[in-house]
């Protein structure tokens, strides 16, 4: 509608003025091809419909005055006063120079007469300006007409070239957020391959470019100060750690003084295994950890890893199911190093005269192992933060529990180099369920 009204308000101040220039053309036109001696009012009209059919201002032709005094029936009112002495004939520039044009005004109206300069019988053609607002009201109809029938198709081309062009602009917008997305601690020493189609991108490409350079060189040295602490604080540890236990084998038995040496010297222990669950966590930081993949007897293995692990702490009721059989590709090493950081942190965290389920299954080619103990130190974050480095809940405060709360975050780098997934979880029952999740098994008869 908006666009409506703005045609026709053009067409009310810019296009009457040209249709009125046309149309004198038209009367030029009309005078020499269908005037002359001996012809009617409607003969004079009949041949000017002829000559302007199809024309778009064949309307105006309605409002002509064909006046010829030699013929009876000929428009005589609006012609008379152009025979009046007096009138100015002059060209026009839509006129050729064989015929006039005058302008006078009568009857609350401008009027418009062309005539032949060599016509001496005064035959002419007269049109009312009035006739160029009714040519133009059918001009706005058609306009009107055309512009409801195009105008779905024009919203449909803005709408496509307005969401082509977005998806222009925003291309290195997406092309830049795919980027962001893939860096990790992997390839965050790799160049970022931003394209730049428009010029105003390029300065934003630069700026996040040397973001990532700078937050690069900035992981490297916190992988690095990590380390070097881990491993400048092991060694007087270790020689501390041995210090303390000579000291305690070197003073009474029983006595207050090698009480003392002894507490010490396990003090002096958690350190020393704090200090390598940082040092190893820094390398995994780092991708430094190689692991040496090897296929062993899962089954097996467990078993004689709960063993070990049951002779070195507190009574707990054990319950294991072991699937026997179950083969895995995978590091001996870091895999009872995981094993180890679970079974102790059942331990320590369980209730007393409480009870360990260790499962080992293998399902449609899936190893699932399990450790389960019910725990009185569940709080509401512990599922959301347990694997984070350093965390322990607040409910363990002043329990005289030791630890670093490094366990559980060192086993989640196991399983990721490894390829699997450790998962916890809090239980209904008020226990605490680790899963260890791979595919990478395979059956000791398919390769022995």
């Amino acid at each position: 509608m908006l666009i409506v009204v703005a045609n026709r308000w053009t067409a009310q101040w810019i296009v009457v003025d040209k249709i009125t220039d046309s149309v004198h053309a038209q009367m030029g036109e009309a005078l020499t091809k269908c005037a002359g001696p001996g012809v009617e009012a409607k003969d004079f009209q009949a041949c000017v419909a002829q000559v302007n059919h199809g024309n778009l201002l064949k309307v105006a032709a309605d409002f002509y005055a064909y006046c010829d005094p030699n013929k009876q029936g000929s428009s005589g009112e609006p012609c008379a006063p152009f025979r009046a002495s007096g009138v100015r004939w002059g060209e026009s520039d839509q006129l050729d120079g064989s015929l006039q044009l005058a302008t006078l005004t009568f009857a609350d109206d401008d009027w418009f007469a062309v005539r032949a300069v060599n016509d001496k019988e005064g035959r002419m053609v007269v049109y009312p300006a009035s006739g160029s607002l009714e040519v133009m009201r059918q001009v706005w109809r058609i306009r009107d007409k055309t512009t409801l029938y195009s105008l779905p198709l024009i919203v449909v081309a803005i709408l496509l070239m307005s969401y082509y062009m977005f998806r222009l602009l925003m291309r290195p917008v997406r092309d830049i957020e795919h980027l962001l997305n893939a860096i990790d601690e992997k390839t965050l020493d790799s160049a970022l391959p931003i394209a730049t189609p428009f010029r105003e991108f390029s300065k934003i490409a630069l700026y996040l470019d040397g973001m990532r350079l700078r937050l690069a060189e900035s992981f490297v040295k916190a992988k690095r100060f990590s380390g070097d602490v881990a491993r400048e604080i092991k060694l007087p540890l270790s020689t501390s750690r041995e210090d303390a236990q000579a000291l305690a084998s070197m003073m009474s038995p029983g006595s207050p003084e090698q009480a003392l040496a002894v507490k010490i010297s396990h003090e002096i222990e958690q350190m020393v295994q704090m200090s390598e669950k940082l040092l190893l966590l820094s390398r995994a930081d780092a991708q430094m950890v190689a692991p040496t993949f090897k296929e062993i007897c899962l089954s097996d293995s467990l078993q004689y890893w709960i063993g070990e692990a049951g002779a070195n702490g507190q009574p707990l009721k054990t319950t294991v199911t072991i699937e026997p059989g179950v083969y895995w590709k995978c590091d001996p090493a870091l895999l009872r190093l995981l094993f180890s950081n679970l079974f102790e942190n059942a331990s320590k965290y369980n209730d007393a005269g409480g009870w360990i389920d260790v499962r080992l299954t293998k399902s449609n080619d899936v190893i699932r192992f399990s450790i389960e103990n019910p725990s009185p130190f569940i709080t509401a974050d512990l599922q959301v933060s347990a694997f984070e480095r350093f965390y322990r809940a607040d409910s363990l405060d002043g329990k005289g529990i030791p630890g670093a709360g490094l366990g559980l975050s060192l086993c989640l780098e196991i399983a990721k180099l490894h390829n699997a997934l450790l998962e916890f979880k809090v239980t209904d029952r008020s226990t605490v369920l680790v899963t260890l999740s791979s595919f990478f098994i395979s059956i000791s008869g398919d390769t022995h």
